[in-house]
C-alpha cells in the first residue's frame, strides 16, 4: 500500500489493481528463470563496475552481451515531484523486453506474473532488473533524487501496452500462461 494525496486528502491505494487479490490462479509452474526471484520472465542483470581510482566508477551495458536483447530505446525517469506518492508503469507489455537500472537513489518495483507477486528494490547502479513480456509492473517508492534508466527492446508502440489489469489477466489466459 502506498499513500496517495487526492484533492488534498490522504487516500490509501494499492500499487496493483483492486481485482489483483481475487481468487488464486492455478497452473503448472514453468521453470524459474532466476532462483532469487519468485516471478517468471524476470531476472537480475549485473553489469561490470570498472573502478578508476579517483576518477570514479564506469559501468558498461552492451546489447546481446549483458543486456539480453538489441537496445532500440533508452529512457529515464527523474526529477519526480512528490516522489513518495508517484507510481509509474502500472501496465504490462505483450512483447517488449526491458532492463531497469536505478542509477541514482533507489525505488521499488512490484512485479506480478499472473501467479506470483514480488516487490524488489533497485538501489545499485550496476544491478538492473530484466522484465520480460507479460509482466505487470509498477514502479514506486522513489527516493529523493532517484534516476531510473530503462533500456527497451523496441521502439514505443502503444499497441504493445496492456494498461488495464483485467485485460492483462485475459491476455495471460489467451496466451495459456494461466488457467482459470
Amino acid at each position: 500500500m502506498v499513500n496517495n494525496i487526492v484533492k488534498n486528502s490522504p487516500m490509501r491505494a494499492s500499487v496493483l489493481a483492486d481485482t489483483f487479490f481475487g481468487p488464486k490462479i492455478t497452473c503448472p509452474k514453468p521453470v524459474k528463470i532466476h532462483p532469487e526471484l519468485r516471478v517468471y520472465h524476470a531476472r537480475w542483470i549485473e553489469i561490470p563496475e570498472i573502478v578508476d581510482g579517483k576518477d570514479g566508477i564506469l559501468s558498461v551495458a552492451e546489447e546481446q552481451k549483458n543486456i539480453p536483447f538489441n537496445i532500440k530505446r533508452v529512457y529515464y525517469i527523474y526529477n519526480l515531484l512528490n516522489h513518495h506518492d508517484v507510481q509509474r508503469g502500472k501496465h504490462a507489455h505483450k512483447a517488449l523486453e526491458q532492463v531497469l537500472f536505478c542509477i541514482n537513489g533507489s525505488c521499488r518495483i512490484t512485479l506480478h506474473d499472473g501467479l506470483e507477486t514480488q516487490e524488489v528494490v533497485l538501489s545499485r547502479p550496476n544491478v538492473g532488473l530484466f522484465i520480460g513480456p507479460s509482466m505487470w509492473h509498477v514502479m514506486h517508492s522513489f527516493e529523493n533524487n532517484c534516476i531510473l534508466l530503462v533500456m527497451a527492446s523496441d521502439y514505443f508502440n502503444e499497441d504493445d501496452y496492456i494498461r488495464n489489469y483485467d485485460d492483462y489477466l485475459e491476455h495471460l489466459q489467451r496466451a495459456s500462461i494461466i488457467d482459470e
